[in-house]
């Protein structure tokens, strides 16, 4: 059970947090640490923790705003994030180039499912600062809005979510998983892992606020 619990490399705390959800025994908190602190690949992956940036206001329902951010090339791939505020409910897809084109499709299967968000974050890359990708937010009404440069840490939620993901996808084909099984290991964990603010889960507040949405829990690959 405690090697479920750890499969995505998961510091003490979320790693608790997981282990409560689902199970307990009297020891389980120091059992927990004491494998996390002999885990060799979280000890050869590990990094200081960054300073967060707090800018953006409050949201009070799912995809009032998202938050997209790039990481790559990574294991010979490049990975777009997009994280909903509301809920914190991540997106992953996997590209081969980040051009305006690929960046509107890899949104578009996940719009095709969720519907548009009201406002979209992003960095100054090129592809964001296209006239093509501003028209295709104009046409879907979507408001977009850029982290201020030099601030990337402004777009702190996908920027989070990008070294928590980059973190324990090294962790995890450090230990011997393939990239497939090691991204699904860390989807599954980080979606059913309850927040310390709330105590819910990701995937329990994307369900109960908008039951009505059809939720794709697997990654999106896009592939062209």
């Amino acid at each position: 059970m405690l090697i479920k619990i750890h499969r995505g490399h998961w510091g003490i705390v979320r790693s608790k947090q997981l282990a409560r959800r689902y199970c307990a025994w009297p020891g389980i908190d120091h059992e927990i640490g004491k494998m996390i602190y002999s885990c060799s690949a979280c000890s050869r992956n590990s990094k200081l923790p960054s300073k967060q940036f707090t800018s953006w206001t409050p949201t009070t329902r799912p995809f009032e705003r998202v938050h997209v951010d790039f990481l790559g090339p990574f294991k010979n791939f490049v990975w777009m994030i997009l994280i909903d505020s509301f809920s914190r409910f991540p997106f992953i897809a996997k590209m081969k180039n980040i051009s305006a084109r690929q960046t509107i499709d890899a949104l578009k299967s996940i719009f095709c499912l969720e519907g548009y968000p009201e406002t979209l974050v992003s960095d100054n890359g090129r592809q964001f600062v296209s006239l093509e990708f501003s028209d295709f937010c104009t046409t879907h009404g979507i408001m977009h809005k850029f982290s201020p440069p030099y601030h990337p840490e402004s777009n702190g939620l996908a920027e989070r979510f990008v070294q928590s993901f980059k973190s324990s996808i090294s962790k995890s084909m450090d230990s011997g998983s393939t990239l497939e099984d090691s991204v699904y290991d860390y989807l599954i964990s980080y979606r059913g892992t309850p927040s310390i603010m709330n105590k819910k889960s990701f995937r329990d507040v994307s369900w109960s606020t908008t039951s009505e949405r059809t939720r794709n829990r697997c990654l999106c690959f896009c592939r062209r």
